[in-house]
């Protein structure tokens, strides 16, 4: 519930959903095994994109008063 009101992340995470519905209904394939640095990779890449579709949303004011 941390992404509420955030369209774009309430839009990841429904289609993570069904992502993850997929493949216990074994209508798609995952794989089993992630090594820890392709796990913080992944993270990172989400986190940057999440942080960046944030970014991008807020009005120019805030970044003026950011910058």
């Amino acid at each position: 519930m941390g992404h509420c009101r955030i369209v774009a992340n309430e839009e990841v995470d429904k289609l993570a959903k069904i992502a993850a519905e997929d493949v216990f209904r074994d209508r798609i394939l995952a794989s089993s095994v992630i090594s820890l640095s392709a796990a913080f990779k992944v993270s990172s890449e989400i986190a940057q994109e999440s942080w960046q579709a944030k970014w991008d949303q807020e009005p120019a004011v805030t970044r003026l008063l950011i910058c």
